[in-house]
């Protein structure tokens, strides 16, 4: 199932390895999506997903995401941009990693989390006309969640 969160909340995304040992991958806020490796037939899925507010989160399944991407280029062209654009993101997380130290990517992780913009980086939000056309082809209608 792809997720798409959609008018409001935060959740957060975390992997857990086989010894128990866990990590926050990624905060995501209202537009931005998870799950989209059912898109290519992703057996499993890599992370999980908890709510940290109160969200209102849609999901689809695979062929009715594809037909949207297939039916409707506007879609097309902002989704691409998405994961494009989170695909930079991860870029420059790895190099960070790789070659900052730790105070550092402190501060980096600190001005993101506070939301600033990043000198020659990207800031993605799928505008209301996209994220009507994602409600009007979702199997389910929004619902709201919240985490315990």
């Amino acid at each position: 199932m792809l997720f798409f969160v959609y008018s409001k909340g935060k959740v957060k995304l975390v992997v857990v390895a086989q010894n128990g040992k866990g990590a926050t991958i990624g905060i995501l806020n209202k537009g931005d999506l998870f799950g989209e490796g059912c898109l290519t037939g992703q057996p499993r899925r890599m992370c999980s997903a908890a709510a940290m507010t109160a969200c209102t989160v849609m999901r689809s399944d695979k062929k009715s995401t594809m037909d949207v991407i297939h039916r409707e280029p506007a879609f097309s062209n902002m989704f691409v941009a998405y994961l494009l654009t989170r695909n930079i993101r991860y870029e420059e997380d790895l190099v960070d990693k790789l070659f900052n130290s730790s105070e550092k990517r402190l501060a980096r992780v600190l001005l993101l989390l506070a939301h600033l913009p990043r000198t020659g980086g990207l800031k993605l939000r799928f505008p209301k006309s996209v994220r009507r056309l994602w409600q009007r082809w979702w199997e389910r209608p929004a619902r709201e969640s919240t985490s315990s």
